[in-house]
């Protein structure tokens, strides 16, 4: 995905986003269709790849509401390009960051911040250090969320965010977001908690949220969300 800035005047932004594939590509006619709903490229009984052909057609009606547009390119074994442009309204902090080639950019280096992470599955653990490996930040794991809360209860001063699995043992994510809201500790109570779960509905980001975490990331992890979190809270 590739996001650019086309233009701006006063508080608005006009962003063209990209996303493309290198897979198997819509052919000249399915592409007239393809934003209608229940279209899809391939109709028959035996394709190979599911959907209901809602996915897109919901896309252009939402791009549609914000008054922007959206259009398709593609080649047949060659892949696709969907182009988003859309004008949008900077918020308080002003237009987003950009880089000399006014693409958006985020900043992936966090030195000296400490992330402690909550997860009991070694290979998770593995991948979540794998993705933060070049970010700087000092890497703390804990094995559950008991474990979590008695490192954070500690020191409550030396983490600047937790990323908290939700299902494990002993004590679940929810549970110990619990803990360490309940401490009498400034620090512990406003300490950043982002859940880190498969459980992406927008009812579990809302049980998050109940909870006492200040943001959702979704599994399997994506480098770009996560670091979009770090931006957000470190």
């Amino acid at each position: 995905m590739e996001a650019r800035l086309l233009g701006s005047s006063g508080d608005k932004c006009c962003l063209s986003v990209l996303v493309k594939d290198n897979g198997i590509g819509i052919s000249e006619e399915a592409q007239a269709g393809l934003f209608m709903m229940f279209e899809q490229a391939d109709s028959s009984s035996s394709r190979k790849y599911g959907g209901t052909g809602l996915g897109l057609a919901i896309s252009k009606r939402l791009i549609t509401l914000m008054g922007g547009a959206i259009t398709v390119a593609s080649k047949e074994g060659v892949g696709s390009c969907f182009e988003i442009t859309v004008e949008l309204q900077a918020g308080s902090e002003g237009l987003p960051i950009l880089d000399e080639n006014k693409s958006l950019v985020c900043q992936t280096k966090f030195p000296g911040k400490k992330i402690l992470i909550a997860e009991d599955i070694e290979i998770n653990r593995e991948i979540i250090a794998h993705l933060l490996s070049e970010s700087g930040a000092i890497l703390e794991f804990a094995h559950d969320g008991a474990e979590a809360v008695k490192k954070v209860l500690a020191s409550p001063d030396a983490f600047d965010l937790v990323l908290m699995d939700i299902h494990m043992p002993i004590m679940d994510g929810f549970k110990a977001t619990a803990e360490i809201r309940s401490q009498l500790s400034p620090t512990a109570r406003q300490l950043p908690i982002v859940a880190m779960t498969a459980d992406v509905f927008a009812e579990d980001i809302e049980l998050c949220l109940e909870a006492g975490m200040d943001g959702h990331i979704g599994k399997p992890l994506d480098l770009s969300e996560v670091m979009g979190m770090l931006n957000k809270f470190l």
